[in-house]
């Protein structure tokens, strides 16, 4: 007669031994391969048989591979922004470095261009000085030869011929004084300003009028400027009357420095 041992508890102690056709008895080495199930953290189902633990996996397979995938995302990502990151700093450098030559030049070009106010400013002083000797050489001459005429005028031999050259006399002295002064008046007006005259003339003849232009006549020397000065105002009124645009062109006028240094930048 065979005996048969089913419905014995296998080596877990939980489940029983399902098979009805074998005649073991001792069934503690006979693994239980009944699934066992459960939820992780994630809410992930988990299987397992349950001859390995009844506890089930220690780790989630879903989650170590979710896991291991935002892993590998946040690792992508991060190679981006280093990328990035360098790209940026790159720019920044090559940026830094252009500015940093215009700065360069730009500031060569202030340099360069004070260099050249200053030795224009120089070089209209050493003019005004040149001017300033020559008229004071003209006047003092002119005076030293009124003073030698009347010096050499004729003198009286006696008391008679002095009564009767009088007369003569003080009209040459007169004479000599007006030629003086005329002769001074020349030095003077030969000094005067061209633009200045040729401004006045337009006053007069054209009854032009301009407060500014007026004040820039006044002052000493400078008389590139003034000249520059009434080119402009004629540019101006040529365009007016034959309807020119003049925005583009570059009328503004800046004097620098004191009175007679002839500075003067467009």
């Amino acid at each position: 007669m065979t005996v048969t041992y089913s419905g014995v508890l296998l080596k877990c102690g939980v489940h029983k031994c399902p098979s009805s056709c074998h005649q073991i008895f001792d069934h503690s080495k006979v693994k239980c391969t009944a699934i066992l199930t459960k939820k992780c953290p994630q809410n992930h189902t988990q299987s397992w048989e349950c001859h390995s633990g009844t506890s089930g996996p220690l780790a989630c397979l879903k989650c170590e591979k979710d896991k291991r995938e935002a892993d590998k995302k946040a690792r992508k990502a991060l190679e981006v922004q280093h990328k990035r990151d360098a790209q940026i700093q790159k720019h920044q450098k090559e940026i830094a470095k252009i500015q940093e030559e215009i700065d360069s030049i730009t500031q060569g070009m202030k340099d360069l261009r004070v260099d050249i106010e200053q030795e224009t400013i120089l070089a209209q002083k050493k003019k005004d000085l040149i001017a300033a000797k020559e008229m004071a050489s003209r006047t003092k001459l002119a005076v030293s030869q009124a003073m030698f005429d009347t010096s050499n005028g004729p003198s009286p031999s006696n008391g008679t011929s002095t009564k009767k050259s009088k007369p003569q006399g003080t009209s040459k002295t007169t004479e000599r004084k007006g030629n003086l002064q005329k002769h001074l008046k020349d030095c003077i007006n030969h000094n005067e300003s061209p633009s200045k005259i040729e401004w006045q003339r337009q006053k007069d003849q054209e009854n032009a009028t301009n407060p500014a232009i007026d004040q820039i006549m006044e002052m000493i020397g400078l008389e590139d400027v003034k000249s520059q000065v009434l080119k402009i105002k004629s540019k101006v009124e040529i365009a007016l009357r034959q309807g020119t645009d003049l925005k583009k062109e570059r009328l503004g006028l800046v004097l620098l420095g004191n009175p007679g240094t002839g500075m003067w930048i467009l």
